[in-house]
């Protein structure tokens, strides 16, 4: 599977993303996840945060940005651990990857 990026004009759009999402709250709560201390950061604060795309089927990646507004990390919805950070903040992504 390839990652797939929201269109510019939808990543503008979901600032409220949880708000958006069409399920009871016990669906809602699979997608906030909770905190895990083995593989942070295992939730994910829906209002501050800003979802990019999807890696696969109800796995979206997210820049969060609990930490620092100015260099979000970079997290995604793995399928057994919760939001499991990928890269430190957007820069370290990118020197990882080699860009």
């Amino acid at each position: 599977m390839q990652p797939v990026f929201l269109p510019l004009a939808r990543i503008r759009l979901n600032a409220s993303w949880i708000d958006q999402i069409d399920y009871d709250e016990e669906v809602r709560q699979l997608y906030i996840g909770k905190p895990d201390q083995d593989a942070p950061p295992g939730d994910i604060d829906p209002h501050m945060s800003l979802l990019l795309g999807d890696l696969g089927p109800d796995q979206p990646f997210s820049l969060e940005f609990r930490r620092s507004l100015d260099s979000p990390s970079v997290i995604y919805l793995g399928s057994r651990r919760g939001w499991v950070e990928v890269a430190p903040s957007f820069d370290a992504l990118v020197d990882a990857l080699g860009l």
